[in-house]
């Protein structure tokens, strides 16, 4: 399983965490960091023609989108394995995960190649939309949480096929577009309840008052069966 963490160079507490998360888990053999940096000269192309559309916070939220899709483009070209997590650095996965992360995999419905481990949803969820006990359709834009997620390698070439492109290029632009659209927009299915929760000691992406309000949606499913 190629594990690939989604880190900023500045953020060296979150990735020794991180790292100590997933080295407990034996996660370690196949792991690699992306960089996540919104101030290079690949991030430039990758929103030029369009980049007046942004706010301060849209700009980060784009550049944590290329993260993803450069995290795709690693596993894609370069991984042995056929299978990846993507994280991004303040995941905290449960205390079962490896054992509850294959019984998932290992029941997903015909044609599903991407799991979302750490949904936060922003709809009431209903149960016809189940496939599995712990295992849902992912049926709305309105379910987020892309810091930890399974996927399969053809999962990774249909999104770099749509998205590994100029933002100026996708037919549906959009400067809200995040990593959790490209997911609902190729098709995935989520974990209820979640395989991992964010840390949600800080925030790079939201505003410092979304805090407490994902406390306690996190805090639902008890802080105490996640490190």
């Amino acid at each position: 399983m190629q594990v690939i963490v989604i880190n900023r160079p500045v953020d060296i507490d979150r990735k020794k965490r991180i790292i100590e998360r997933l080295e407990k888990r034996n996660l370690l053999e196949h792991f690699h960091i992306i960089p996540a940096d919104d101030n290079t000269e690949e991030f430039k192309t990758f929103i030029k023609g369009v980049e007046h559309t942004f706010d301060e916070r849209q700009i980060r939220v784009a550049g944590s989108l290329l993260s993803h899709i450069k995290a795709y483009r690693y596993f894609f070209e370069e991984s042995e394995c056929s299978q990846c997590i993507i994280l991004e650095d303040d995941a905290m996965l449960h205390k079962d995960f490896r054992a509850k992360l294959a019984d998932t995999i290992s029941h997903r419905p015909a044609g599903c190649e991407c799991i979302l481990l750490a949904p936060y949803c922003c709809v009431q969820m209903t149960y016809d939309q189940q496939v599995y006990p712990g295992l849902f359709n992912h049926f709305s834009g309105a379910i987020f949480g892309a810091s930890c997620y399974w996927f399969t390698k053809n999962f990774a070439k249909r999104v770099l096929e749509e998205y590994d492109r100029p933002m100026i290029e996708y037919p549906n632009f959009s400067p809200c577009l995040t990593s959790e659209n490209v997911i609902h927009n190729i098709g995935a299915c989520i974990t209820i309840p979640p395989l991992a929760i964010e840390e949600s000691i800080d925030t790079n992406l939201q505003p410092q008052s979304h805090l407490p309000g994902k406390k306690t949606y996190w805090n639902y499913y008890g802080f105490e069966n996640y490190e």
